[in-house]
Parts: structure tokens; C-alpha cells; sequence
């Protein structure tokens, strides 16, 4: 936190844990983190995840015992069936039709928003397995990077959706 502060010259507020990794196993993380200065957090997926999920944790945001505002990932689907469809891999692997119907449903709810990384975008990478990921994931991580930017803009400009919008 401090040196990304010494490096921006401003303060650092918010925290977003690896993976969403703030799970039902990591209860103790908040304090912590609000103890070091972080105002926000965005380390929760409320939905099952092979990796990190926590089904049980609000799908809105909400306040931690400790005073640190969680904003979970916004999550899209039905009962154990949610994922986080406008963000990361999600966003560039979801068939096009299912990106379309979550950018349609995404614009009606207050407070919703997508996120990414900066390798989604970087669609000249050669393929390289991952050291801490299986063949088949490190396949994904480098998957349809393509469609990366255009999805990007179609969820900041309107774009693509409009169209399945009209439909509805």
C-alpha cells in the first residue's frame, strides 16, 4: 500500500484481494485491511467458485463488522449457477449472446460495474503455461483475448447490446 502511494503520490483506498479471495475462510482479512488505511474492498465473489467463492456473502455491497464497505463482484445467474460475467476471463469466454443478456441486465441495476486486467488485453502473448495453473486454465487465461476491448467498450459506450436491448 505504501509504495503504490509513494509511486501514484496520492492514497491508496481500496483493496482487491487475488481471485476475489476474501471467502468464509478468510473472515479475519477486513480487520486487517482496515487497519491498514484501505477504505474499500472488492475481494469477494458471492457465487461458487472452484478457486474462491462465497455463495453465503451479500450479492450488494455492505459494510464489514470493522467499517471496511465491501463492494462484492456483481455475479449473474441463478442459485449456485452465478458468475461474474462481466469481469476478467468471464467477460472474454462467455458466449456472445450471454455477454449481451448480461450487459442488458447489468445496465438496469444501480451500481454496476465490470472489472479486467491488463493481460485480457494483450492479444500478441504466445501462449505459455501458467507455473500455478493447470494446462487447461492457463489455456483460458489466454483465450478470445480479442474480444476483450470491444466488449470492454460495448459495457462503456453502450455498444453491441443495444441491439439485443431493442429485442426485448
Amino acid at each position: 500500500k505504501r509504495t503504490l502511494e509513494d509511486v501514484i503520490g496520492k492514497e491508496v483506498i481500496g483493496f482487491r484481494a487475488p481471485f476475489f479471495s476474501l471467502t468464509k475462510t478468510s473472515l479475519w482479512a477486513p480487520e486487517i485491511l482496515y487497519s491498514a488505511g484501505f477504505k474499500f474492498s472488492s475481494s469477494v465473489l458471492p457465487a461458487w467458485n472452484p478457486q474462491a467463492g462465497f455463495p453465503q456473502a451479500p450479492k450488494k455491497p455492505f459494510l464489514w463488522d470493522c467499517g471496511l464497505v465491501e463492494f462484492p463482484v456483481p455475479t449473474f445467474g441463478i442459485s449456485v449457477l452465478r458468475a461474474p460475467l462481466l469481469g476478467g476471463a468471464y467477460l472474454r469466454l462467455s458466449p456472445h449472446v450471454i455477454f449481451q443478456v448480461a450487459h442488458y441486465l447489468g445496465r438496469r441495476r444501480d451500481g454496476e460495474w465490470a472489472y479486467c486486467h491488463p493481460y485480457d488485453f494483450d492479444v500478441n502473448a504466445k501462449f505459455e503455461e501458467v507455473r500455478e495453473f493447470s494446462w487447461i486454465v492457463s489455456k483460458l487465461l489466454f483465450s478470445r483475448r480479442k474480444l476483450m476491448l470491444p466488449r470492454v467498450l460495448a459495457l462503456t459506450e453502450g455498444g453491441p447490446s443495444d441491439s439485443f436491448e431493442s429485442r426485448i
